[in-house]
């Protein structure tokens, strides 16, 4: 393995490593999720993340 590979692991039935991490920062950055105002460690899925899913094929609910 490349030391410049992006590895994930599973931690916890959550994705970890360089890959968890990389994959977070480009849901916040592209817009896809955002920290909710009154927890800023809890972060929800924002309407663009919604829409975004949905044209990958993901079913969600119509509101969260």
């Amino acid at each position: 393995m490349k030391a410049t590979e992006l590895t994930g692991k599973k931690c916890y039935n959550h994705l970890g490593g360089k890959l968890g991490a990389a994959l977070f920062a480009f849901l916040i950055e592209d817009g896809w999720i955002a920290a909710k105002e009154a927890a800023p460690t809890t972060y929800e899925l924002t309407e663009k993340g919604m829409e975004r899913l949905r044209e990958m094929g993901m079913e969600l609910p119509d509101a969260l």
